[in-house]
C-alpha cells in the first residue's frame, strides 16, 4: 500500500475537575476552585489532575468508556458516579466534571414508650432513595438510641423509609427531603 501515514494517533479525554462553588456546572474563573490531585479513572488508566485542576487520559482506542473519579478529599463527590464518554480516532473529548460537597441529614426515631423503643428500635433501617432516579442509595441502621447519620448526599431529592427487619418491604413511615446548594446540615 502506498501511503504517507505511517500510523494513527488514539485518542484522550482531557478536562478540569472543579468544586463547583455556585452550582452551575461550568468552571468559573475566580468563584470555582480547582481540585488537584484527583484521580480521573477509564477503564484502568488513570489521569491525576495537576494544581488547575487539568487532567489527560491518552492513547485510548476509538470506543466507548465509562469515566470515574476519586478525589483526594472523600468529602467531595461527583455529580455522577460515571460519566459515559465516546472517543473517537485521534481526537481529544472535553470532558470538564463539576465536584461538590457530600451533605449530611441527621436525626433520631422517637417512640412513644420506652417498651416500644427497647423492642422494635434494633429491628428498624433506614433506605435512602434519589427521587430523580429511583435508585436506592445507601441503607441506614440507626444507633440503639435511635439516632441516625446519613453522610453521601449531594443536591437532589430523597425519599428516607423507614422499615422494619420483621416485615420488609412494607412502609413504615416515608418522608421526603430536599438537599439544596445552601444546606450545610439536616
Amino acid at each position: 500500500v502506498n501511503s504517507r501515514v505511517t500510523y494513527v494517533e488514539n485518542g484522550n479525554i482531557q478536562g478540569k475537575v472543579f468544586l463547583d462553588n455556585n452550582y452551575n456546572g461550568v468552571y468559573d474563573e475566580g468563584i470555582d476552585r480547582p481540585l488537584p490531585r484527583t484521580q480521573v479513572i477509564a477503564r484502568g488508566l488513570v489521569g491525576i489532575t495537576d494544581k488547575d485542576g487539568k487532567y489527560m487520559i491518552g492513547n485510548l482506542y476509538p470506543e466507548k468508556y465509562d469515566l470515574t473519579i476519586e478525589p483526594q478529599n472523600p468529602l467531595y463527590k461527583a455529580q455522577y458516579d460515571k460519566y459515559k464518554v465516546k472517543v473517537g480516532q485521534a481526537a481529544p473529548v472535553y470532558l470538564d466534571i463539576p465536584v461538590y460537597p457530600r451533605k449530611i441529614v441527621s436525626g433520631t426515631i422517637n417512640l412513644e414508650s420506652e417498651i416500644l423503643k427497647h423492642r422494635y428500635l434494633k429491628t428498624l433501617f433506614l433506605n435512602v432513595i434519589d427521587v430523580k432516579t429511583g435508585q436506592n442509595l445507601e441503607i441506614v441502621v440507626p444507633e440503639t438510641d435511635g439516632y441516625f447519620t446519613i453522610e453521601n448526599l449531594t443536591l437532589g431529592k430523597y425519599k428516607i423509609v423507614l422499615e422494619s427487619t420483621d416485615k420488609p418491604g412494607v412502609t413504615l413511615l416515608e418522608k421526603e427531603i430536599e438537599v439544596r446548594p445552601e444546606t450545610e446540615e439536616m
